[in-house]
């Protein structure tokens, strides 16, 4: 039996490196998610999958107050980061 593996990228760095990881053809052997707190940030990732957290939401999430949003984010989407990880 093969180990089933996901790797997710979190946030802009954590994105890069999910394409990174694409480009070495990991991706054929493990999964491939990418989650960013804005669409942008995942809409032209090399994921297999892409979430994107606070959809609807406007601007950038670089300020003081951002890691509380950044939880909040993450909380939103939780089902669809597990759904990602149970492949």
């Amino acid at each position: 039996m093969r180990a089933k593996i996901a790797v997710v990228g979190v946030g802009t760095a954590g994105c890069h490196m999910i394409d990174v990881l694409a480009k070495s053809n990991i991706d054929k052997q493990a999964r491939l998610v990418a989650v960013d707190n804005k669409i942008d940030g995942v809409e032209y990732r090399n994921a297999d999958v892409k979430i994107a957290m606070h959809k609807g939401y406007p601007g950038t999430l670089h300020q003081p107050w951002a890691a509380e949003r950044g939880k909040e984010g993450a909380l939103e989407v939780y089902d669809e980061i597990l759904a990602a990880l149970k492949w």
